[in-house]
């Protein structure tokens, strides 16, 4: 996920072949430039930054994470429906892990919220040393 932007970039510089593939979506190619390819390395990215948020505690995380997985779970439904007139079967499994993921989330955003972490202990002692001189 974090190598994403990165096999992007060198997509747009090399002639390799690059491929790229997300919650259905698929782009293989030369280039990626190719609106598919940008869009799966921007999902790819939101990825990365939720997991970031939540790794380190971030008071945006459970919303950002709400905001990736319902973006996973239209993703999902938009491929599907995609492949439904190609002759192979296809049904995405992301969703068997986003639906919880966002369930978890959405009952967690408040203790989440109240939890005292790094960001509010800083600005707290920010404001406390601005008000002691």
């Amino acid at each position: 996920m974090f190598l994403a932007p990165v096999v992007f970039l060198f997509g747009l510089i090399g002639s390799s072949e690059v491929n790229f593939t997300i919650f259905g979506l698929s782009y293989e190619g030369t280039t990626s430039l190719h609106p598919i390819a940008f869009i799966i390395t921007l999902i790819a990215t939101l990825s990365a930054t939720v997991a970031y948020g939540i790794l380190w505690g971030r008071d945006w995380a459970p919303l950002l994470g709400i905001i990736y997985g319902v973006i996973g779970l239209i993703t999902c439904g938009i491929s599907l429906y995609l492949h439904l007139g190609i002759e192979s079967f296809y049904i995405p499994l992301e969703p068997i892990l986003l639906i919880p993921f966002i369930i978890i989330l959405y009952q967690k955003k408040r203790e989440w919220e109240n939890y005292p972490n790094h960001d509010h202990a800083e600005q707290d002692a920010a404001g406390q040393s601005a008000t002691a001189e």
